[in-house]
């Protein structure tokens, strides 16, 4: 705790001189540089004016106290490294800004239609504060609620709306709801018109960096919108699509409007967590909870898939391991429902239900949000979160502080005598409009950047600065006693990719839907998919039937001729008869605009695979991966293994699917037209030693085999398999029970472990007559001999990088890498394990190359009792690096986590260096089973603190030690 408070202390201490020396002093527009920085990295802090919750503190028309409250709020905010500011500016249908469409807010100034004195404008005002400060200013917005009354406050409180309401000029407009409010009717398309007029008059009158509505849509289910459903719902199957529709036309009316006003303005939505509960829709999440599909009639699932909207930041309020929404089963579902969005993906975050006073709740103190936040970074879809809201930060400095060494990880610190610039290491090009500039410098000479001096150096005078660029060439030259180093970068304008207007109507070629192979199950969906004129008439035909595709945009005012997508969900064709491949062909794609007539068919044909069609893959080399879709982005899933076979029930470009639904490289298999004899186990037969358990299975033929493992339960699948005979566990000292299940064509058999700490490995192997099935016990220190804990133990070390591959570049430039800092670590650890006795194996030790698929192959072939992957972290020079340090620890498979977090918290206890967590990551070298494998990252190479420290040799063998010590403290708890 002294070390973490510390580090606190020091972070405020240097981020007070960087907000006092390097925050720019000019308002206007941001960078594109700087706003694609902020949308990738997105921490954003919700600023409620609603019932006076955040701003202003107590309703007032004085301009001087309206100013004074915005820049307190924004001073803090900087600090904690709030990069964007979501301002309420239209909480009821009443305006924090100038405007001709809506009066004042009374909960600006006290009485709705009142303005503040000396012409005040608070949203120019914020604008120019949050732009000072690189902060982008998102406005909020909620489009239907005209009146939010307390409990204190009449029913359809008419007579508080100002005279030029447009609440008042339209009454037709209006809905008086049950909860006693009055809300604007989604269902009115001149409602819709008003809604995104207004809208548009703040981007066009303002330097909006967003515009941002919350989760208030329909109030509820039992809204009184009759008449309009009459009117306008003829062509819907039920209310709730009519209601589903009437919002989704007005996501994307305000999307096409403000894009075609300002392409640069980001359009944000912040649902309500859960968009369906899958008890109620298959595609929904494992939750029970309030649905805004069903009960706001939001689909926002939709908005994110089909690029609605700029980013999505739905308000995932509950706690990691709630029953009934679960956090880390939301963050998942969000993750995967964004996987092939272009947009943004935050998470809203409860920062109100923080400081919970009793003890056994998940909120007491600022644990549950710290694991929140390192959750999120496990998933590359999460590109940043909001906070829910300021007050929350205003009133509990612990939240604060949290957020503020999440957000700014700073430190101070170093040693050299050299002067070099080691970040950039040449003369770079690039399109940032700020770059990081870091270097060694002798501590005993002041040393100075283009004739200033640089003042915040660590103790050994490594340093690190940001610098603002102009266009064109930037000569930076570093100059100490005498000595000059030089480094030009040159700043080019960011070219954008802008949709340019179609020459003439047709469908575009190569936008038809499918261009690689494309096979399915009968189960499975098609999608046809194209791009064609908006306002065109596009259908698909496909086995002779024709369906009408959907346009993606409806309607354009542009004279110009511009394309949209076209697309249509379909299930897939019936089939009847012997099971088989079905060729469906190519969808033909034909389209009608203002006369013209255009087809295009798909590049290759759409085929079914029934269920046992005669199609079997057969794996062709002695190892293959398998992957969970059909993408290597996510990491690589179970190994298969030479001579498995299962069925084909799925192609998608490069990737084929077996019918026990994993993935696999097409190249790496061979395919037979055939089918399979339902395999049967005969057998099952087991041997135990001291090290490990063995599990035979003696099988008719060699089907497609996996194990899985989720802390509790070892789990064997066969594919293409009917019977296993019965297990026992009476002579297992690791299995505690076991059961069958069958899903579908798959049989499993689930290991329940007796105790997860004794296991330390588990993988598979093929026989001679079937596949085995080991588990490893973990071992025991001390079981040798008492000097020497480790005696009997093997450790892989694996430095990373090497040879032509020099990892990450610190402040030294070339001459201090990051392939030879961590190799001078892996040196210290194995001297330390030597010394206690262990068996040590380096993957290298020496400055050669090494290939990651090497060292995974000799991790399962030495089949070590612990695997350690060293590594140092680094950033693109265009970020501020010299706020990002700090270690963190690296695991994929639950057999490690135990390891992870065991590491993690001896680092932090005994080093005072910044803890960035234990994250679950799917890194090639550490995907092993049969061991423990884990990644350190112990450093940011650039960090000026973390360089210093990286590269000591003392701080070398310290952090060796630590490493030491906790492998034998590992290994002594209780098997």
């Amino acid at each position: 705790m002294k070390n973490r408070n510390a580090i606190i202390f020091i972070l405020f201490l240097t981020l007070i001189l960087f907000s006092n020396n390097a925050s720019p002093s000019y308002a206007g527009t941001l960078t594109d540089t700087r706003l694609e920085e902020i949308n990738n990295d997105f921490k954003g802090l919700w600023v409620a004016t609603v019932l006076n919750l955040d701003y202003p503190s107590k309703a007032t028309t004085d301009s001087a106290t309206l100013k004074k409250e915005a820049i307190e709020i924004l001073d803090k905010a900087q600090i904690m490294g709030i990069n964007a500011i979501v301002l309420q500016v239209r909480p009821s249908a009443d305006a924090l800004y100038q405007s001709k469409i809506y009066p004042w807010s009374k909960y600006l100034t006290g009485k709705q239609g009142v303005a503040p004195s000396d012409d005040f404008d608070p949203l120019k005002f914020w604008i120019d504060e949050a732009h000072k400060r690189n902060i982008a200013l998102h406005a909020w917005l909620n489009p239907y609620r005209i009146t939010r009354k307390n409990g204190s406050e009449p029913s359809y409180d008419y007579s508080s709306l100002a005279s030029n309401h447009p609440a008042k000029l339209h009454p037709q407009w209006v809905v008086e709801h049950t909860d006693g409010n009055l809300y604007f009717n989604p269902g009115l398309p001149e409602v819709r018109e008003h809604i995104v007029e207004s809208i548009m008059e703040i981007v066009s009158n303002y330097d909006v960096d967003g515009i941002h509505f919350d989760d208030y849509f329909y109030p509820s289910t039992s809204f009184n919108d009759g008449d309009a459903y009459k009117k306008y719902g003829a062509n819907f199957n039920s209310l709730s699509d009519w209601r589903r529709n009437n919002v989704d036309a007005l996501i994307n009316d305000v999307y096409t409007a403000i894009k075609e006003e300002k392409p640069q303005v980001r359009f944000g939505v912040s649902p309500f967590g859960i968009w369906a509960n899958a008890k109620n829709n298959k595609e929904g999440s494992d939750t029970n909870g309030f649905e805004s599909y069903y009960s706001q009639y939001a689909d926002t699932k939709k908005w994110l898939q089909t690029n609605m909207v700029d980013y999505l930041a739905p308000q995932l309020y509950w706690n990691i391991g709630y029953n009934a929404a679960d956090y880390s089963k939301l963050v998942a579902w969000w993750a995967d429902a964004a996987k092939d969005s272009k947009a943004n993906l935050y998470i809203g975050q409860a920062a109100y239900r923080v400081g919970d006073k009793d003890v056994t709740s998940p909120w007491y103190g600022v644990d549950e949000i710290s694991r929140q936040l390192t959750l999120n970074k496990s998933y590359a879809q999460i590109k940043g979160s909001i906070y829910f809201r300021y007050a929350f930060f205003k009133d509990n400095m612990d939240l604060s502080n949290l957020l503020t060494v999440h957000n700014n990880s700073n430190g101070i610190g170093s040693v050299q005598k050299l002067l070099v610039i080691g970040r950039p290491v040449k003369d770079v090009t690039t399109t940032s409009s700020f770059y990081f500039i870091g270097g060694a410098s002798d501590v005993n000479y002041p040393v100075y950047l283009n004739g200033e001096e640089i003042r915040i150096r660590t103790m050994s005078g490594y340093f690190g600065t940001y610098v603002p660029l102009k266009n064109g060439v930037n000569t930076f030259v570093i100059s100490q006693n005498g000595k000059k180093v030089t480094r030009k970068i040159t700043r080019v304008s960011k070219s954008t990719t802008q949709a340019s207007p179609m020459t003439k109507p047709e469908i575009i070629t190569g936008s038809t839907w499918p261009q690689t192979a494309t096979m399915i199950s009968t189960d499975e969906e098609l999608k046809f998919y194209c791009r064609a004129p908006i306002g065109a008439t596009v259908t698909a035909t496909l086995a002779g039937k024709t369906y009408n595709l959907i346009p993606n945009t409806k309607s354009t005012t542009s004279t110009a001729l511009y394309s949209t997508s076209y697309s249509l969900r379909i299930k897939a064709p019936v089939q009847s008869g012997s099971a088989k491949i079905v060729d469906l062909g190519k969808p033909i794609y034909k389209m009608s605009y203002k006369g013209t007539v255009d087809t295009e068919t798909g590049n290759v044909n759409v085929k079914i695979a029934m269920e046992g069609a005669p199609l079997v893959a057969i794996v062709n080399d002695e190892f293959i991966n398998s992957y969970e879709s059909a993408t290597t982005s996510n990491g690589a899933h179970f190994i298969l293994q030479k001579g498995m076979k299962d069925y084909i029930t799925g192609e998608n470009g490069d990737y084929t699917r077996l019918s026990s639904g994993i993935w696999v490289k097409t190249n790496d298999i061979s395919v037979s037209n055939s089918t399979l004899s339902k395999n049967v186990i005969n057998k099952i037969s087991t041997s135990n030693t001291s090290k490990k358990e063995e599990i035979y299975f003696d099988m008719s033929q060699q089907v497609v085999s996996s194990v899985d493992y989720d802390g509790k339960f070892v789990e064997i699948s066969f594919a293409n398999t009917y019977k296993i005979p019965e297990f026992s566990s009476q002579n297992s000292s690791l299995i505690k029970s076991s059961e069958h299940i069958a899903e579908n064509s798959l049989m499993k058999v689930r290991f329940e472990i007796s105790n997860p700490e004794s296991l330390a490995g588990y993988y598979m192997e093929n026989t001679t007559k079937g596949v085995k099935l080991v588990l490893k016990k973990k071992f025991a220190a001390y079981s040798v001999n008492p000097n020497f804990p480790l005696e009997g133990a093997v450790i892989m070390i694996d430095p990373g990088h090497g040879g032509t591959d020099s990892g990450a570049i610190g402040l030294l430039g070339t001459l201090y890498t990051e392939k030879g800092v961590v190799l001078d670590y892996s040196f210290y650890l194995k001297a330390i394990l030597e010394g206690l006795g262990a068996d040590v194996i380096m993957t290298r030790d020496q400055n050669i190359y090494v290939s990651l698929d090497s060292r995974l192959m000799l991790s399962r072939a030495e089949s070590p009792d612990l695997f350690i992957s060293i590594h140092a972290d680094s950033l693109d020079d265009s970020a501020d690096i010299s706020k990002v340090r700090g270690f963190t620890i690296y695991y994929k498979d639950p057999i490690a986590k135990a390891f992870a977090n065991s590491l993690k918290e001896t680092i932090s206890s005994k080093h005072a260096i910044v803890n960035r967590g234990v994250k679950n990551m799917n890194f090639y070298v550490v995907r092993g089973t049969w061991t423990p494998s884990v990644l350190i990252e112990t450093g940011f190479m650039p960090n000026p603190s973390d360089f210093q420290w990286l590269t000591d040799a003392y701080e070398q063998e310290m952090f060796a030690k630590t490493i030491g010590e906790t492998i034998v403290k590992y290994f002594s708890q209780s098997n």
